[in-house]
């Protein structure tokens, strides 16, 4: 039942982002502060330590990348965009936790099928954000984007750090045991019954 829960936050997320795109800063915002109540009360709070490390990823990959200004005039704090700062904490936090609830096993492919599932989101999402609903950074408007695709405009080491953010995050989840799986099972257990 939790994981119906989690995609369909997640999919309604996605869906106010492109309805009410010119405040899209400010729902993922408010989302980022929810998603701890929801944790608690889901009895899922060591989750926090994932969701907090996904944040300090992103403060540390803005500070070096801060090459962010959209036309719709996002919020910025200390020259951090917060419109992308929140979608990338939150996308990286939920494509781990989404990825665990669907990804049952622990081989060693387990990486591999993650890489695979968050690079198809990642340009999916990309795709959508810039030629259907009209996302576009300006500052790095002037790169192109990726093949195939024409998104991530941005410089190569740019577009490279998006696609090897997810992997990172993911490696860090595991590495450091900040990711426990058997809480997740356990609760779905406990509520799928």
């Amino acid at each position: 039942m939790t994981k119906w829960i989690d995609l369909s936050i997640g999919l309604l997320t996605i869906i106010l982002l492109f309805s009410f795109k010119a405040h899209a800063d400010i729902i993922l915002f408010a989302l980022f502060i929810l998603l701890f109540p929801y944790l608690y009360f889901t009895k899922r709070a060591k989750l926090f330590k994932n969701l907090i490390l996904a944040f300090l990823i992103i403060i540390i990959y803005m500070s070096f990348a801060n090459k962010y200004s959209y036309e719709l005039g996002f919020w910025s704090v200390m020259g951090i965009n917060l419109f992308t700062l929140f979608a990338w904490t939150i996308g990286l936090f939920g494509s781990v936790v989404l990825f665990n609830l669907f990804y049952k096993s622990n081989s060693e492919k387990k990486i591999i099928v993650y890489i695979i599932a968050y690079w198809s989101l990642l340009i999916t999402l990309e795709t959508l954000a810039y030629h259907v609903f009209g996302f576009r950074n300006l500052a790095t408007s002037s790169y192109p984007g990726l093949p195939l695709c024409d998104c991530i405009h941005a410089p190569m080491w740019m577009q490279a750090t998006y696609l090897l953010m997810g992997p990172l995050y993911f490696y860090l989840c595991e590495f450091l045991s900040l990711k426990k799986l058997e809480i997740i099972e356990n609760y779905i257990k406990r509520n799928d019954k």
